[in-house]
Parts: structure tokens; C-alpha cells; sequence
């Protein structure tokens, strides 16, 4: 060690006395004497161990007389003087000094080769320690590559997360300051799942049912949709029954979303037309024939609570006395949502039901609506000419809805426009 090492070079290369080495060492004259003992001795077992064999006093007798001294005094002169010499004198002292070289001693030839072997050693120690740990460290570049691709990736799905919660934040917001909104969403998101779920069915039982479902739960999103499509009848629907009446209705056309639309508040007003007759009839019963001035006195003749906005779709045709009234009827809807579907329904003390006539009539005028643009394609391709016959109108069909109007005027075997007597 550096002690050691210390105590060797004052001792025996310095020529030091032992008082002297341990004043350097910080030590007594005993302590040094054991530190340059100890020191000799570990040096004699490191040639023990490569073959060389020599006493502990032999080993400090060949160091002290072989010891490295410095260059002496004059030498630098003498290099000079030299120089200017001939060539013959430089070759003499060149070949002096590699004689004095062969005459080494054994002892100085092996500790000189250790020395080299022990630096060479080293040296080929510590490169392959740097070529480890090269390797280590490109080995450990590798295995970061792939983490930093992922500490990315994983800071990329952050930034996501926190984006989607922002919007998901918003949203909520929005939803709680519109539940109508919420209800869409809630509609749409079953209406799909439950899609979803005909599709993925095998069990042709299993896939009607949600296909039934499916209908019902598309037909409350096309009436949340579409509110000015309800009437408040509707609140009298039970689940059940509005189940059966939507399960199969045609939801992919106009024709049919309006179709069911129709039947729907036709069943609705079906369901209240009946209590609305007999709290007619318990009116005039109790009044002695007289009518009511208003819908509204009517609502404490039910026989359950009734919410006032079903009673203000009717309206009152007469007043006075029932035995004035000309026919059955005495309260009318006020108006009907779907004129070419809908019929107006009527109520009277004894009777009541949907006014159809009015409905074909409506259905007649909305179909003849509908065939003007076929008429006017008709006439642009025969220079002007009006067609003579319905039939003639068949190629112009151009919509779904089109289509349907033509075959109902065919159906009531319509001449041109006109209705047959």
C-alpha cells in the first residue's frame, strides 16, 4: 500500500536512516523498522508467487545496491561534450551502455519484467473494465430506447386522458343545464347497444326479442327526437302497451316513422276519448241535459286526476242543452298533429271515435301534393302536354313518398286527380 510503498523508497532508495523514515512516516524509529520489514516481506512473497525465490535480507541488500539514483550533477554537460565527438566515440559509448544493460543482474532483469507484466496487467484490467462498461452502457441505451418510446407513448395517452376529461367535464355540464340532452344520449347509446346485440345473436327467439327492443327503445328517441310529435294523451300509455304497439312498427322509412307516429297518438287518444265520455255523460246527467260552458269543468267529473294540458286538445261544438245538439258528438280536437295520418277525434255523452272522413280527405289532398312534381316532369318531357291518366305519371316516381302516393291514388282508383263517384 502507499505506506508501505513510502517507507520502501526512503529507506532504500533515498538511503534514510530508520529515525528519518519515521519522522516522514509519522512514526517512532521501532515502527519504521516494522513497516520496512513488513514492506520487504510483502514484496518478497509477490516474486514467491511468480517464481522468483530470494530471502527477505538478500531482497533489501539487491534493492539498496541496485537502487535508482539520480542523474549526476554535470551529466547534462557531459551529454553536450559528447555530442561534438565523433561519431566513432558516440558509437563507443552507445556500446559501453548496452553492455553495462546485458551485465544486469538476474534479480534486476526479473523485477524490471514483473514491474512490466504487473503495468501491462493493469492496463489490460482497465481496458477491459472500459470495454465492459461500454458494453454495459450501450446495453443499457438499448433497454432505455424502448422505455422512452413508452414514457412517450404513456405521456401522448396522458395528455389524451386529460383532453377526454375536459370534454367529458364539459359535456356533464352541458347535460345537467339540458336533461333533455341527457335523455337523447341515454336513448341513443341503448338504441345502439341493442343493435349491436341483434346483430351478435344466433338464437333466432333470442334476436326477435331484442330486436323487438330495439324498436321500442328507437321509438321513444324518435319521439324525445321530435317532441312536437306527442300529444299528452300519451302519458296515459302504459310500458307495456306502448311496447306493443312500437315492437314492430317500420322505423326505417319517413312513410313509416310517420306511420307509427300516428297510430301511437291515435291509441293515446283512443285511451282518453273513453273517461272523457263518461265525464260527459256524468255532466249531463247531473245537470239535467245542460252542457258545460267549458272543457275544463269537466275535470272534476273524472274519476281520476286529469292533467289539464289532455283536456285543452278538445274544444266544445256545442253549448246548452244536449237535446240542441245535431248528432252524437259535442267536443272535437281542437287540431291534429299529422293531417295525412291523423284523424280528429270526437266525444259525445254516448259515443265517441276518430272522424275518418276528414283523414281520407287529408290523405287525398296530401297524395295529390305529391304528385305535382311528377306531373311537372311529365309535362317537361312531352313539350308541355298535361297527362290524361294517372298511369302515365309512373315513370316520373322519383321518392319513396312519391311511390306511396301513386299507389294510393291507384288504390282508390283515382282518374287524373279526380276521385271516382
Amino acid at each position: 500500500d502507499e505506506t508501505d510503498r513510502a517507507a520502501v523508497l526512503l529507506r532504500y532508495f533515498e538511503n534514510k536512516s530508520l529515525r528519518e523514515v519515521g519522522a516522514t512516516l509519522g512514526t517512532s524509529d521501532d515502527a519504521a523498522q516494522k513497516r520496512v520489514s513488513r514492506a520487504v516481506e510483502r514484496l518478497r512473497e509477490f516474486f514467491a508467487k511468480r517464481g522468483v525465490t530470494v530471502g527477505a535480507g538478500g531482497l533489501a541488500v539487491v534493492i539498496s545496491a541496485n537502487a535508482v539514483q539520480a542523474a549526476p550533477v554535470g551529466l547534462a554537460v557531459t551529454i553536450s561534450t559528447t555530442a561534438i565527438l565523433a561519431g566513432t566515440t558516440l558509437a563507443t559509448t552507445a556500446t559501453a551502455t548496452a553492455i553495462k544493460t546485458i551485465a544486469m543482474t538476474t534479480l534486476q532483469k526479473t523485477l524490471i519484467t514483473a514491474t512490466i507484466a504487473a503495468a501491462v496487467g493493469t492496463g489490460i484490467y482497465e481496458a477491459r473494465q472500459a470495454s465492459t462498461l461500454r458494453s454495459q452502457n450501450q446495453t443499457l441505451q438499448q433497454q432505455q430506447a424502448p422505455l422512452a418510446e413508452q414514457i412517450q407513448q404513456l405521456q401522448r395517452e396522458r395528455d389524451d386522458a386529460t383532453k377526454r376529461l375536459a370534454d367529458s367535464q364539459a359535456e356533464n355540464s352541458q347535460l345537467k343545464a339540458n336533461p333533455r340532452e341527457s335523455e337523447l344520449l341515454k336513448l341513443r347509446g341503448q338504441v345502439t347497444r341493442l343493435r349491436n346485440d341483434v346483430e351478435q345473436a344466433n338464437d333466432p327467439v333470442v334476436k326477435k326479442a331484442l330486436r323487438w327492443k330495439a324498436n321500442v327503445e328507437k321509438m321513444k328517441l324518435l319521439f324525445a327526437e321530435h317532441p312536437e310529435q306527442q300529444v299528452p294523451e300519451m302519458k296515459l300509455l302504459s310500458e307495456e302497451y306502448f311496447f306493443d304497439l312500437a315492437r314492430d312498427q317500420d322505423l326505417e322509412s319517413s312513410n313509416g316513422v310517420r306511420k307509427a307516429f300516428s297510430e301511437i297518438r291515435q291509441r293515446a287518444k283512443n285511451t282518453f276519448a273513453y273517461p272523457l265520455q263518461l265525464a260527459l255523460k256524468k255532466f249531463t246527467d247531473e245537470n239535467a241535459g245542460r252542457l258545460p260552458d267549458n272543457v275544463s269543468d269537466l275535470k272534476s267529473y273524472f274519476k281520476e286526476t286529469v292533467d289539464d294540458t289532455m283536456l285543452d286538445q278538445y274544444k266544445l261544438l256545442f253549448t246548452g242543452n244536449i237535446s240542441d245538439v245535431k248528432g252524437n258528438f259535442v267536443l272535437r280536437d281542437k287540431q291534429v298533429v299529422d293531417p295525412d295520418y291523423d284523424s280528429p277525434w270526437q266525444i259525445g255523452p254516448n259515443a265517441y271515435g276518430p272522424d275518418s272522413s276528414n283523414l281520407e280527405k287529408a290523405g287525398m289532398e296530401s297524395s295529390m301534393e305529391l304528385l305535382a312534381p311528377m306531373v311537372q316532369s311529365f309535362m317537361n318531357a312531352n313539350g308541355g302536354k298535361t297527362p290524361t291518366a294517372l298511369s302515365q305519371l309512373k315513370a316520373f316516381v322519383s321518392t319513396p313518398e312519391q311511390q306511396s302516393a301513386y299507389d294510393k291514388l291507384v288504390k282508390q282508383g283515382v282518374s287524373f286527380g279526380q276521385p271516382k263517384q
